[in-house]
């Protein structure tokens, strides 16, 4: 697995170009989108997007909430967003790096709602990442949970920095219910198609959304 300054260094040099995919543009309105229907968004929430990236999901969710506190490791992508959120004149979007590890240290119940968009898959060893996530929310808080559905490893075309084909919905779903939250998994929110096979069909990857609530 490449470690994780090659995996930053991947991010930071895709940042430049990393709004300019229509395919990926629509991704982030369905997740997006499927985040505000399963999560009552309300003026009052802090909201942390773990892995936030160009923070487009972060600027679909800004308008509805208090704050949201944009986290990422790769210091190129918080640049896109910092100039999107000058640009746009957005004052309720906070950015963060993260050092090597990823793991910051926030409060316990410090956030209403987290949200993560295609990260968990990047993510070795998960189990923990989501006992800090269930630490950070607050007693009736939400975490909202996007990525691929098990796929057979052609999604991407370099494998390095992927821990994971996709995620097993039902493995996430145990997980969260021992760490004490009602989950809810929708299926297909969004199909990625790209990669074509050999008659040049672009193979179909689906999304799904776990949205978790802390009893």
């Amino acid at each position: 697995m490449r470690r994780i300054t090659d995996l930053k260094e991947y991010f930071d040099k895709a940042a430049v170009y990393w709004d300019e995919k229509p395919g990926r543009i629509e991704m982030t309105n369905a997740v997006a989108d499927a985040i505000a229907a399963h999560v009552e968004l309300d003026p009052g929430m802090k909201v942390l997007d773990f892995g936030c990236g160009t923070g487009l999901v972060s600027m679909h969710i800004a308008p509805h909430v208090q704050t949201v506190y944009a986290a990422d490791t790769s210091r190129e992508m918080l640049n896109v967003l910092e100039t999107k959120i000058a640009t746009l004149d957005v004052a309720n979007i906070k950015t963060m790096h993260l050092e090597n590890t990823g793991i910051p240290s926030f409060h316990v119940g410090q956030f209403d709602l987290i949200i993560t968009s295609m990260v968990l898959h990047h993510i070795a060893s998960i189990s923990p990442l989501l006992c800090h996530f269930v630490s950070w929310t607050r007693r009736g808080g939400h975490i909202a949970i996007a990525d691929l559905e098990p796929e057979d490893g052609t999604f991407h075309t370099d494998s390095n920095g992927v821990s994971h084909n996709g995620i097993d919905t039902e493995w996430l779903r145990s997980e969260l219910t021992a760490l004490g939250c009602k989950t809810r998994i929708s299926k297909s929110i969004f199909v990625t198609r790209r990669n074509p096979d050999e008659s040049g069909t672009p193979r179909s990857y689906p999304l799904f959304l776990a949205a978790a609530r802390k009893e």
